[in-house]
């Protein structure tokens, strides 16, 4: 699955599970309703109970009402309560698809990543292998120069081992290497350090 994919089954869930949220709080609104309507209705049958046991007919009929009300707002609240357990079950279950869509999409999102970083890692592997030619060149050149007499200014042996560049070259290790590798110091110009201590015998 890539992230598009991912992203547009993240956003799916969420939906889902907003509807059922949404549901699940229009059904607690109609239950509050059924419940004051029975309250309602017990009001109404104290208020015509009295009338109605002295044969009153238009209490008799209201309480009649009352009852027959009383009795279909209870079953409603019973049907909703059973409602509210059933949308809860399916708002566990949408929450469930939405947080594994998350992840799916966080495995989306990192393997893009590894992606980049093998990518990241061929180039490495190229820049070390042109690196290690560029090296031995660097040192064929160093025994080059220590074969070739330079009469009254050669080499001062005390110099050999900073001409031969084994101090300069570590310091030339750029700075994001360096950091990785935890090494001290600080990066400078391998080539600039050259000329500078080759610059009296040029």
């Amino acid at each position: 699955m890539n992230i598009t994919e991912a992203e547009a089954s993240v956003n799916e869930a969420a939906r889902t599970a907003t509807e059922w949220v949404s549901n699940i709080a229009a059904i607690r609104s109609k239950i509050a309703d059924a419940k004051q309507r029975v309250v309602d209705m017990e009001g109404t049958r104290r208020e015509h109970a009295l009338s109605a046991a002295l044969d009153k007919s238009q209490a008799t009929k209201a309480l009649t009402a009352a009852h027959k009300d009383q009795a279909a707002a209870e079953k409603l609240a019973d049907d909703l309560a059973y409602a509210l357990e059933q949308a809860n079950v399916r708002l566990a279950e949408a929450e469930i698809i939405h947080g594994g869509a998350v992840l799916a999409l966080s495995r989306a999102q990192a393997q893009q990543v590894i992606e980049r970083r093998v990518l990241a890692a061929e180039e490495i592997d190229k820049a070390f292998s042109q690196l290690e030619v560029a090296i031995r060149n660097y040192d064929a050149t160093w025994r080059e120069l220590a074969g070739i007499n330079f009469g009254d200014d050669g080499f001062n042996m005390s110099l050999i081992e900073s001409r031969r560049g084994d101090n300069r070259l570590p310091a030339a290790i750029p700075p994001a290497l360096r950091k990785l590798l935890n090494l001290a110091g600080h990066s400078a110009s391998l080539a600039a350090s050259e000329r500078l201590v080759w610059r009296a015998l040029a």
